[in-house]
């Protein structure tokens, strides 16, 4: 009894039960059996036991009860009562206590024809056609109304992959909704906005050719299209776990003999329906059919032209035309053609598209015209200056018939510095001592030796009676020498 009489006192002074169970010489659980009594007061809670937002227990659950989000509930704590707690502090409190109110959502029912859900499901590594180990992911389609499924394997999720699936679902069907409520995913969404999303270029044109409208989810809202987000955990915990495949085509190929055989033939369990019975009996003939002409896939890359007047695609070279050289244009990649576009969207070159690699794709005329003239195009520009100038390219064509059209291509070029005359007298002059380079034309023009060919002709109108200044010093001498003998 004393010993009893002991460990309630220490009790009542809030010593711990290892403590007293050493003062008194007892095991531990004989202080726990009498600390259970009900005459001992229960221990009040220490200061650690108590949380920051405990005194705001109650406001924040009126908060949470008008439907404010933990964001705004943390930004008015901190307004109007000073808070000085994170908030992440907040989310996790709200979350250990289970504060929380669940939302409630609608079940929305739609036409046959009128939506589908469509999402990505990653499925670990599979290998592609040359045997590599890549991330791959299972594009997934539901209609709304009858539940049925389409299925694909990617290895990516860039836009032409993305538009593909689309145009390989729309043929599969062959028939296009009305509508189609996708993710916030980049490829088709640049900007989550809920009321004003900016949409991928490329995807929304692609949709206004098909004629669906593109309804993007909430953030954060994966309820919004629960359908799919059910359907991506069915195929991959039903189809992908713990199976394994040699390659993407055996993956393929057990996909589509399971969505055939298994998915599309089950019972739903929602419905209680057959999703292809119900296709077949109530939503084909109500379904849009597909537009005549069938969209071209592509891809918009970005692109810096290099010194060489060429940009890079697909480990190969394309020319652009020179003005272009150092900026960054669009290029359009089709499967069977290249496009370029400059910065104002106007197309500035268009190749036919290479099956090979490292190969240099030339068009002469993106390099000037300067670079590209054929011969006539040369001797014509010639003629242009003046005749001594054709007859002189004319000349040059005969003595060097493989390098001509460069020594022709400089002297051209001499006319943004010199004048056509200038350069017609020249080449009188060089026609005249039977010298044909381009060098020769540079030399005569920069030191005006063309002017020689005036004085020349200067002393051929003056006739017999123009001496020369020795013929008329050898006159003064002999004329003094007479005039010298004379005087002795």
């Amino acid at each position: 009894m004393n010993e009893r009489i002991t460990i309630k006192e220490l009790l009542k002074k809030w010593h711990s039960k290892c403590q007293i169970a050493k003062i008194v010489g007892c095991h531990r659980n004989t202080v726990s059996s009498i600390a259970k009594e009900k005459d001992l007061k229960e221990r009040p809670k220490s200061r650690k036991d108590r949380h920051y937002f405990d005194d705001y227990k109650e406001l924040i659950k009126i908060k949470i009860k008008k439907g404010l989000s933990i964001k705004r509930i943390h930004e008015d704590l901190v307004r109007e009562h000073g808070c000085q707690k994170s908030y992440d502090s907040l989310q996790k409190y709200i979350k250990s206590r289970k504060l929380k109110v669940n939302r409630i959502y609608q079940v929305i029912c739609t036409e046959p024809w009128e939506e589908v859900q469509i999402d990505f499901g990653y499925v670990w590594y599979l290998k592609d056609k040359d045997g590599n180990n890549r991330k791959a992911w299972v594009f997934v389609m539901v209609q709304w109304y009858s539940r049925k499924w389409f299925h694909k394997i990617v290895f990516s999720q860039d836009v032409p992959t993305f538009i593909k699936c689309h145009i390989e679902w729309f043929e599969y069907f062959w028939w296009v909704p009305k509508t189609v409520r996708i993710d916030n995913l980049k490829s088709a969404i640049l900007e989550a906005n809920f009321y004003e999303p900016k949409v991928q270029k490329d995807y929304l044109n692609f949709s206004k050719h098909y004629g669906f409208w593109i309804y993007n989810c909430k953030v954060r809202c994966p309820e919004e299209k629960w359908k799919v987000e059910s359907g991506v955990k069915y195929v991959k915990w039903s189809f992908f776990k713990s199976r394994t495949f040699k390659d993407i085509r055996e993956a393929e190929q057990e996909l589509c003999k399971w969505q055939e055989e298994i998915c599309n033939k089950r019972k739903h369990g929602t419905t209680r329906n057959v999703p292809d019975e119900v296709f077949l009996l109530e939503e084909k003939d109500s379904l849009q059919s597909l537009p005549d002409k069938k969209r071209e896939i592509c891809s918009i890359e970005y692109r810096r032209v290099d010194k060489t007047c060429h940009i890079m695609v697909d480990k190969n070279y394309y020319s652009v035309p020179y003005k272009y050289a150092q900026d960054k244009v669009r290029v359009a990649i089709y499967d069977n053609i290249i496009k370029v576009y400059d910065s104002q969207d106007c197309q500035i070159a268009i190749h036919t598209r290479s099956k090979q690699q490292w190969r240099h794709i030339t068009d002469e005329k993106h390099y000037g015209e300067n670079v590209c003239m054929e011969e006539e195009t040369f001797l014509e520009k010639m003629k242009s200056i003046w005749d001594y100038a054709y007859k002189y390219g004319l000349k040059l064509k005969e003595k060097n018939q493989n390098n001509w059209t460069r020594s022709v291509k400089w002297i051209l070029g001499l006319k943004s510095t010199y004048k056509n005359k200038i350069i017609d007298k020249a080449c009188k002059r060089l026609l005249k001592y039977k010298t044909y380079s381009y060098d020769s034309v540079k030399k005569v023009c920069s030191k005006k030796l063309y002017k020689e060919e005036k004085l020349n002709e200067t002393k051929k109108v003056a006739g017999r009676f123009l001496r020369d200044k020795w013929y008329y010093l050898n006159l003064m001498n002999i004329f003094i020498s007479i005039i010298i003998l004379i005087w002795k």
